[in-house]
């Protein structure tokens, strides 16, 4: 089963990686880096769903494997 992310998590986890807080568009919170695309994280109360993580890991450009292992690092 694969690991439950909050909105809070997956922030801290961005941030860890030197992304930067932009703008909220709505209920989605936009972070920069240079370099890189933009990657947009949803506020939602609870877990996110384990697609939407995998999108933001992709937005990342990470693997499952780094994303993981920064997780335990952060987390």
């Amino acid at each position: 089963m694969p690991r439950r992310y909050t909105f809070n998590d997956i922030v801290s986890i961005v941030l860890s990686q030197g992304w930067e807080f932009h703008h909220y568009t709505g209920s989605h919170a936009n972070y920069r880096k240079p370099g890189y695309s933009t990657v947009v994280v949803p506020y939602m109360r609870g877990v996110l769903r384990p697609g939407t993580v995998a999108n933001i890991r992709r937005q990342m450009m990470l693997t499952s494997d780094e994303f993981e292992r920064i997780a335990d690092e952060v987390l």
